[in-house]
């Protein structure tokens, strides 16, 4: 017999015996028992940190808690810079905007946002680089660290 035809079926004979001992330990396992009682005395309760909170889907962290977006209508300049990706070290040119005046759907002022820098998102960068050092109105949903842009005026 070749040595090549030994090894075949050296493998097949392993092969089969793994497959039959492991259905043969599935049949033998013991049944599962109740679980552990809980100790008389509780231990001291351990308030569980920030990284550990349950995820709601497996693919995508939790969102984290913060301000809610506002539909809101906001007036000001638009300005660039370029900033480095600290994930990727790809630099991306950052669109923001020096907020002048902000107004609610209901007309409202909303006074937080006053005076505060917005980035802008929602828009591609060839639209957004028009309104560079101009000032524009933008139209979206924002709180007081973005804005989601839908319209640019």
């Amino acid at each position: 017999m070749k040595l090549r035809h030994l090894f075949v079926l050296v493998l097949a004979i392993a092969f089969t015996a793994g497959v039959c001992g492991s259905g043969f330990a599935a049949d033998t396992a013991p049944a599962p028992t109740a679980p552990a009682a809980k100790p008389a005395t509780p231990a001291a309760p351990t308030a569980p940190a920030a990284k550990d909170a349950p995820r709601t889907d497996s693919t995508k962290p939790a969102a984290k808690p913060g301000e809610p977006l506002v539909k809101c209508t906001v007036k000001g300049r638009v300005e660039s810079k370029t900033v480095t990706n600290k994930k990727t070290g790809k630099e991306v040119k950052v669109f923001m905007l020096s907020v002048a005046e902000a107004k609610g759907d209901d007309g409202k002022p909303v006074e937080s946002m006053k005076g505060k820098t917005l980035r802008i998102g929602g828009q591609k960068p060839d639209v957004l680089e028009k309104f560079v050092g101009k000032d524009a109105e933008i139209k979206g949903e924002a709180n007081t660290k973005r804005i989601k842009a839908e319209s640019i005026k």
